[in-house]
């Protein structure tokens, strides 16, 4: 279990008493006890337990129970432990959830009179409290000799943040010490986020300014204030970011780029193109990756320049950069990187490409395609295919025909992100007669993508049964895939024949996608073949395909009673039989019901058959009580496990409580 820091247990601790509470106020059948006892008699007895000479653990779980139950009335009794070392922390908590004011006030109340850690877990349980009416309490504690108790009181201010308790925080800032000026920066820095959130800009940059006014702030603290400044005040900005970035401090850098992703002000741009030639070559590309980050086009000149740098990391941040600042203009550009022997560089710019926003860019790079041969043909067909780009597809049935393999290759890679219905026959041709097993692969692959992007289903499924008689086992089985990923009824009815194919393979693939097909037509297929499949692998398969479809489908409650019984009659197995029989339970219908009560007589099934009566007599009992009467008793009879004939008794007595009384 990790260990946690103070400050997290100060959140913990009320949510983990919380818990404790819920726990402890369940009865030892698990049912909550909030039928025999009240909240006001569970309070009552909580209080006892604090004025009594009980056991510490005792109280502990008193002060629980209070912080979940408690109201004004538990105030006092927690008030009064405040000083206790041992329980103070237990009732600090649970003063901090009741939210009376009483509460409050206690808390309050209770400063002047304790020290040390006692002191300090009290201002934590006002701050949490967000008590604006001790301010002026912790604002006294802001000069205490102990850096601690200061701590305390800052951040309690700090998260108030109210004009009172900030003003407490300014009013102390030129008399802290290096002991407390973390604290009570910290402290600003947070009243300042609070302001910022509430559209206080102004005021929340005044006390950033205040703090980076301060030259002994410095690292991380500075950083942060600075900036909250920079988020106050967007516009005035770039003063700030440029010193950060002017630093040579890496925690500097950091900052200025995390800010220059959150702030949208066109002089951030401008701060982050000028500081570039200072820079050393890690640090220009990061600079150069948050300058792409932001996606301003005022970039785009810088970026281009520093495409050209000799540095390759700095090279390949600028060509990922342009992919969301560049247009048209940058394509040359980013082509011919695109080539570059260098792997890293190439694929800087294939992604920058890819990623490169606009209709005109899709436009030349399909006119590009057209009319380019030579090396650059592979990466326009490469960026044809990745931003799927239909108009190209022409281009690309011819390409897929090329007798240079690379490109055919590339072409039919393609045509899987591009191909519509018209030009599927392309990559159905080449799966019949592949040109080595490369091109099968890729053929295979590109059908799989355009199957799954097709709109029209069913007429996708048209164009690839005819292939089924005309093709080799292997890619049989492959089409058999293909047609359960379109689906539909075309797709169904072309699948089915395979599962009792005398060629096992072809039976073991369409009986495995039919297990798995997604719409509940396939049902009465999938009873057929439990009938008629030429083993008992595949009977079992389908049967258990067919239960599946009965148990997780949304099938009418009619529809899914006539599959159960038509599993029932088909199962060779007792396990089968039995699965079907336990489906019977996730169908609330009488007939159903009275299904299951049928089964009571076969040995074999007794058991599963008491259980599915049972579930769904406690869902019609309500309705249909008296109907069920007579039936459950035939269930209590044959029921064997205690806890069905005890559910079964409790449905029965509910069925027969509102019958008339014979004469």
């Amino acid at each position: 279990m990790p260990v946690l820091h103070r400050p997290c247990l100060r959140v913990a601790m009320p949510l983990l008493f919380l818990l404790a509470v819920v726990a402890s106020s369940r009865t030892a059948t698990g049912q909550p006890a909030d039928a025999g006892d009240s909240r006001q008699a569970a309070v009552a007895q909580a209080l006892d337990v604090l004025a009594s000479d009980a056991p510490q653990q005792d109280k502990l779980n008193a002060c629980r129970r209070l912080a979940a139950l408690g109201g004004p009335e538990s105030v006092p009794a927690l008030a009064a432990l405040l000083s206790d070392s041992n329980l103070s922390h237990a009732a600090r908590i649970g003063l901090e959830a009741i939210p009376d004011a009483a509460a409050g006030e206690a808390l309050r109340a209770a400063l002047e009179h304790l020290q040390g850690g006692l002191l300090i877990g009290t201002i934590n349980s006002l701050g949490a409290r967000r008590e604006t009416r001790a301010i002026p309490d912790l604002g006294r504690y802001l000069t205490e000799k102990n850096p601690q108790v200061v701590a305390a009181a800052a951040e309690a201010l700090g998260r108030m943040a109210t004009a009172e308790s900030l003003a407490l925080l300014e009013q102390a800032w030129p008399q802290a010490d290096d002991a407390t000026r973390p604290a009570l920066a910290n402290a600003c820095l947070r009243g300042a986020a609070a302001l910022r959130s509430a559209g206080r800009g102004d005021e929340a940059a005044r006390l950033c300014q205040l703090l980076l006014a301060e030259s002994r702030l410095t690292g991380p603290l500075r950083h942060a204030a600075a900036r909250q400044d920079m988020l106050a005040r967007p516009a005035d900005a770039g003063p700030l970011l440029q010193e950060l970035l002017a630093s040579d401090d890496d925690e500097a850098l950091h900052m200025a780029l995390l800010v220059s992703r959150e702030v949208d002000a066109p002089d951030v741009t401008r701060v982050l193109v000028a500081s570039l030639p200072a820079l050393s070559a890690p640090r220009r590309a990061l600079v150069i990756t948050a300058l792409g980050d932001r996606g301003d086009a005022t970039a785009r000149e810088a970026l281009v320049a520093a495409a050209a740098d000799t540095d390759e990391t700095v090279r390949g941040a600028a060509l990922r950069a342009l992919g969301r600042t560049g247009d048209a203009s940058t394509l040359p550009l980013l082509l011919e990187a695109a080539r570059d022997p260098a792997d890293e560089i190439a694929a800087a710019a294939q992604e920058a490409l890819a990623a490169l926003p606009g209709a005109e860019v899709d436009q030349a790079l399909a006119a590009a395609l057209a009319t380019v041969d030579g090396p650059l043909r592979g990466v326009l067909i490469d960026q044809v295919g990745r931003r799927r780009i239909v108009p190209a597809s022409s281009t690309l049935v011819l390409l897929a025909a090329h007798e240079d393999e690379p490109t055919r290759l590339a072409a039919l890679r393609a045509l899987g992100q591009v191909a519509g219905a018209a030009e599927l026959p392309v990559l159905t041709a080449r799966l019949l007669e592949p040109a080595g097993a490369a091109e099968q692969a890729v053929v295979r692959e590109s059908l799989r993508s355009a199957c799954r992007r097709a709109l029209d289903k069913d007429a996708c499924a048209q164009q690839l049964v005819p292939l089924v008689p005309r093709a080799d086992e292997g890619t049989t089985c492959f089409l058999i895939e293909l047609l359960a990923v379109l689906g539909g009824p075309v797709a169904l009815e072309a699948i089915v024949p395979s599962a009792t194919d005398p060629r096992d393979a072809l039976q073991d693939t369409a009986t495995r996608v039919l297990g798995q097909w997604r719409t509940p037509d396939v049902a009465p297929k999938l009873i057929e073949l439990a009938r008629t499949a030429r083993s008992e692998k595949y009977q079992v398969r389908a049967l258990r395909a067919c239960l599946r479809v009965a148990r997780q489908m949304d099938v009418p409650d009619d529809q899914r009673l006539t599959m159960v019984r038509q599993a029932l009659a088909a199962a060779t197995r007792p396990e089968e039989r039995t699965l079907a029989v336990q489906t019977l339970g996730r169908i609330p219908t009488r007939d159903a019901f009275l299904e299951a009560v049928d089964l009571l007589a076969r040995e074999e099934l007794c058991a599963s058959a008491c259980a599915a009566a049972v579930t769904i007599a406690e869902q019609l009992v309500a309705r249909d009580g008296q109907d069920l009467a007579e039936p459950l008793q035939r269930v209590l009879a044959a029921s064997r496990d205690p806890d069905l004939t005890r559910r079964a008794q409790a449905a029965l007595d509910q069925a027969t409580r509102d019958l008339p009384v014979r004469q």
